[in-house]
C-alpha cells in the first residue's frame, strides 16, 4: 500500500487518535515507484506520535521488507534507521527481483533442524551452479556405424527372414521341417520351428510357444465362463502340468491343463430350479408372499438402478409384479427386495444401506396408493388448488405431515386409554423398551403409534377400545 504524510491514512480502520503529541516525522520511500537512471529515489513523510500503535509501526516495516520483531521501542528504532539510510534505498530488495530460498540461507533455528543438517552433509554448503545447453545447441547428431556394426546387423536381418513364417496359434507353413538345420519342438502339441544355431532362435521359440500357450489359456476361460451360469456350484479341477525342454531356453512355465465338467447339451438348454439348489450347500430360503423361494446368493445382482420420481405409475406397477431384478430367472417385486439386499440377509452388506431410503420413500407412496383404491383416486387427493398433480418431493411431504399428525393421534388414544398413565401396571411393559441393560419409557410420537397399533390387534384390547370410544360419543 502507498504511504501518505498524514498519519491517519496509514493506521487501521476505525482506529483514531486520542491526541496529537507529535514526536517526529520520518521520510520513506514511496512504494510501487520506478527507479529512473539518475538514480533519484521520490520519498514521502511520516508523522510518528505518542498514539501510533505497535501495529501500525509493523505494517510500515512489512511495506519495506524490514523484520517486525521485538518490542514498540525497537520497532520504532528500526523504522528511524531504514529512514536515515537513504544510501541504503537504492540496494534495497524493493528495486529488485525476490530472491528465492537457496541452501545455506537458512538461520536460526531453521540452520539447526535435522533436515537442513542432512542436507548440507550431503550435498554442501552451496548449491552447484550447472549450465545446460540451449535447445538449439543440444540437438542430437547421428553417430555413424562401423563396418563391423552394418555386417553385424545385416547379417541378423538375413538371418531373420530366411525363418519359416507361422501364425500365432497355427501351423507351420509346408515343407518347413525339411530346411537344413532346423530345430522342431513340441511341447503338447504345441509344435515350434527354428534354424539351429541363430541367436535369435531361443527367444523366436519363447515367444511363439508363450502366444500360442495364452491363447489355450484364453480359450478354456472362455469355456468356463460360458458354463458357468449352468453349474449350481464352483466345480474344482485338478491342473495337469506339462512341461519339455527347449533348446537354449532355461525356464519355460508350465502348461496347464484344467479338466472342465461335462455339460449334456439336453441340461444345457434347462434352468436351475428350486429342487436344484436346495441340494446345493450355500443356498438360502426367503418367503415371497406364501411362497418359499429358494436361491444361491453368489447369483443375486447389485441393485437395480432405478428412479420412479418422473413416473409413480410406472413404481405402483412394478411394486406388485416387477423384472429388474432377476434371481433364478425369475422377477422380483420391489416390496420384496429387502429379503435380498438387507445385511442380516448375508447376500449383499452394504447394498441396503445404499438403498434403504429410496426404497422406504416408495413404500409410503405406494401404500398411501393402495389404501386409496386406484391411481385415480390417488391423483385425485395429491394435486394442488388449480388441478395440477403434485411432484415426487411434493407428494413426500405431504405423507410426511399426515404421518406426523396420525402418530399424535394414536399417542393421544394411548394416553387416554390408559389414564394418561403409559407406565402404569395396566400397561405393561408395552411403551418400554431396553437399552444398554435398563429400562426406558418411549415418549417419542412414533414409538408409542407402533405399540399402540400393536394393541389393537388384540381382540380383547380392541373390544374395550371400542367401548370406551361409544361411551364417549354418548357423552358428547
Amino acid at each position: 500500500m502507498a504511504q501518505t504524510a498524514d498519519i491517519q491514512q496509514v493506521q487501521p480502520r476505525g482506529r483514531r487518535p486520542r491526541g496529537t503529541g507529535i514526536i517526529e516525522f520520518l521520510h520513506l520511500p514511496v512504494l510501487q515507484q520506478t527507479l529512473g537512471a539518475d538514480g533519484a529515489i521520490q520519498s514521502e513523510t511520516i508523522s510518528v506520535t505518542d498514539m501510533t500503535t505497535k501495529e501500525t509501526i509493523k505494517a510500515w516495516l512489512r511495506d519495506y521488507d524490514l523484520p517486525v520483531s521485538g518490542t514498540r521501542v525497537e520497532l520504532l528504532a528500526r523504522l528511524r534507521n531504514y529512514s536515515n539510510d537513504r544510501a541504503g534505498w537504492v540496494s534495497s530488495v524493493h528495486f529488485q527481483v525476490k530472491k528465492k530460498r537457496t541452501r545455506g540461507g537458512a538461520s536460526g533455528s531453521g540452520a539447526c533442524r535435522p533436515s537442513a543438517k542432512r542436507a548440507r552433509a550431503v550435498f554442501g554448503d552451496k548449491e552447484p551452479v550447472a549450465g545446460y545447453q540451449t535447445k538449439k545447441d543440444a540437438q542430437s547428431v547421428e553417430v555413424p556405424k562401423s563396418a563391423i556394426e552394418i555386417n553385424i546387423s545385416t547379417a541378423l536381418v538375413n538371418k531373420f527372414l530366411s525363418l519359416p513364417f507361422s501364425r500365432a496359434g497355427g501351423q507351420p507353413i509346408a515343407g518347413s521341417s525339411s530346411l537344413s538345420g532346423e530345430v522342431e519342438t513340441s511341447v503338447n502339441g504345441l509344435e515350434m520351428h527354428a534354424p539351429a544355431g541363430s541367436p535369435i532362435q531361443g527367444e523366436i521359440i519363447y515367444r511363439r510357444l508363450y502366444r500360442q500357450m495364452k491363447q489355450q489359456e484364453l480359450n478354456i476361460l472362455g469355456a468356463i465362463q460360458n458354463l458357468q451360469p449352468l453349474i449350481p456350484s464352483t466345480s474344482h479341477y485338478t491342473p495337469a502340468a506339462a512341461t519339455a525342454e527347449i533348446p537354449n531356453i532355461a525356464v519355460v512355465q508350465a502348461l496347464q491343463e484344467p479338466t472342465l465338467p461335462i455339460v449334456s447339451a439336453s441340461s444345457a438348454n434347462l434352468s436351475v430350479n428350486d429342487s436344484e439348489l436346495s441340494s446345493v450347500e450355500n443356498t438360502h430360503t426367503t418367503i415371497l408372499g406364501n411362497e418359499e423361494f429358494h436361491y444361491n446368493p453368489s447369483m443375486v445382482p447389485d441393485v437395480p438402478a432405478v428412479r420412479f420420481a418422473a413416473d409413480l405409475g410406472q413404481l405402483f406397477c412394478e411394486w406388485h409384479s416387477s423384472e429388474r431384478l432377476q434371481v433364478n430367472g425369475r422377477g422380483i417385486p420391489i416390496k420384496y427386495w429387502p429379503e435380498f439386499y438387507k445385511k442380516r440377509k448375508g447376500v449383499k452388506e452394504h447394498a441396503w444401506a445404499a438403498v434403504r431410503n429410496q426404497w422406504t420413500n416408495w413404500k409410503f407412496i405406494v401404500e398411501e396408493r393402495d389404501h386409496l383404491g386406484s391411481d385415480e383416486a390417488f391423483w385425485a387427493k395429491w394435486q394442488d388448488s388449480k388441478g395440477i398433480t403434485l411432484n415426487y418431493t411434493a407428494n413426500l411431504k405431504g405423507l410426511k405431515v399426515e404421518r406426523e399428525a396420525a402418530n399424535k393421534d394414536a399417542k393421544a388414544k394411548a394416553l387416554q386409554f390408559f389414564n394418561e398413565d403409559l407406565s402404569s401396571e395396566d400397561a405393561g411393559n408395552l411403551f418400554k423398551y431396553e437399552k444398554s441393560g435398563q429400562t426406558h419409557l418411549g415418549g417419542s410420537d412414533r414409538f408409542i403409534a407402533r405399540r399402540w397399533s400393536a394393541l389393537l390387534k388384540n381382540s380383547d384390547a380392541a373390544a374395550r377400545w371400542a367401548e370406551m370410544e361409544s361411551r364417549a360419543s354418548e357423552a358428547c
